[in-house]
């Protein structure tokens, strides 16, 4: 039911931002529907993350923040926009324990478990450095891109 309720406050007040604005209607729905899928995309997401980690706590952004948010986004309708777009992904950061800063960007950029190297370049035995080109590997490629053992540069 909160859910619910966030996504009917961020709805009201971009509807107002844009009314204000003095957007076509065309143009007030066409964003309506695009935000009625991001913050649905997001909120499932959420349910997901709170599921599959047994967070059931109430550690989420206050309702407050959606409040004193609202006040410059009614001024200013893509501001809105973008302000409840990242306010989103802020929220899946939140609840799933993920800032930024306490690990290394890598951990922070490939989902756990989606991005796993499969079991047969796994059991190879491949070294952490790619020993043509002295870089790091990630898989069976180093972060340039080029396969184990080779190297683009002379």
């Amino acid at each position: 039911m909160k859910e619910l309720m966030r996504i009917m406050w961020v709805l009201l007040i971009q509807y107002i931002a844009c009314s204000l604005a003095g957007w076509a209607t065309s143009v007030i729905l066409l964003i309506l529907a695009l935000l009625i899928m991001w913050q649905g995309i997001f909120a499932w997401i959420n349910y997901r993350v709170r599921k599959q980690n047994c967070l059931y706590s109430e550690k989420d952004v206050s309702p407050v923040m959606y409040m004193v948010l609202s006040v410059p986004a009614l001024c200013f309708p893509v501001l809105a926009l973008l302000m409840f777009f990242g306010l989103s992904i802020y929220r899946v950061c939140l609840i799933g324990g993920e800032t930024a800063g306490d690990e290394p960007s890598k951990k922070h950029l490939i989902a756990k478990g989606a991005a796993r190297t499969p079991y047969y370049i796994e059991n190879v035995g491949f070294e952490e450095i790619n020993p043509a080109s002295g870089l790091e590997m990630c898989g069976a490629t180093d972060i340039a891109g080029n396969l184990y053992g080779m190297s683009n540069y002379p």
